[in-house]
């Protein structure tokens, strides 16, 4: 909708420049009716995780539509629990790896549920199912055939390997991808719970320092 348009216009800015004040600004001037939304809500929680606001977040869990939605929530509650509590996020990746299980059995060559897979899990410790989950989602949509939606599944695979302990797997991918990939940049690698088993390592600082990922686009 508008909302999520207006959003993702200042959101690109952010991406670009590094600067948060469009997307603050966008926010700030929704209605109470808009924030409160299931758009509104969506949008404020990717926001704060962004920001590294693991309990902003938290108190902002997007509503549940459909069956995979409610995977998608438990995905990310996951996600940010496991940077502030990771005890309590287990019962919301379990939960969340069940829904995408059934998922891809009843799409087997759909990658993104392979992806989401992928990561939970990866949060879960379960090393071999999430490298053949991430695999999958690579092979069903690769870079070579879908040079627009194909590094996102790239993408979440350096998210498998990061959460594995593949640190180094894990940052030359993310190293190639921000060469190709305009949709992902260093200002959201720095503090969302995403990236967290790769925070403090010297390499990781390095890229997300170098002034060549730090250029506006």
């Amino acid at each position: 909708g508008d909302l999520i348009q207006g959003f993702n216009l200042a959101y690109w800015e952010f991406l670009a420049t590094g600067n948060p004040e469009p997307v603050e600004q966008a926010l700030a001037s929704w209605t109470p009716a808009q924030a409160s939304s299931s758009d509104g809500i969506t949008i404020r929680f990717r926001w704060a995780m962004v920001k590294g606001d693991g309990a902003g977040a938290l108190r902002l869990r997007p509503p549940n539509h459909k069956r995979e939605d409610a995977g998608w929530t438990r995905r990310y509650t996951g996600f940010t629990l496991m940077s502030v509590d990771p005890s309590a996020a287990q019962p919301y990746l379990r939960r969340s790896r069940e829904l995408f299980k059934a998922s891809v059995a009843k799409q087997p060559e759909r990658s993104m549920a392979w992806a989401w897979l992928a990561e939970v899990e990866a949060m879960l410790g379960e090393r071999a199912a999430a490298l053949h989950a991430a695999e999958q989602a690579v092979k069903f949509l690769p870079d070579t055939l879908d040079y627009k939606d194909g590094p996102t599944y790239s993408w979440h695979r350096a998210t498998v390997f990061a959460w594995l302990g593949e640190t180094d797997r894990a940052i030359d991918e993310y190293a190639r991808l921000l060469k190709t990939q305009v949709s992902i940049g260093v200002h959201e690698m720095r503090n969302d719970p995403i990236y967290k088993p790769l925070r403090g390592h010297p390499r990781w600082e390095a890229l997300l320092n170098d002034p060549k990922n730090n250029a506006p686009l």
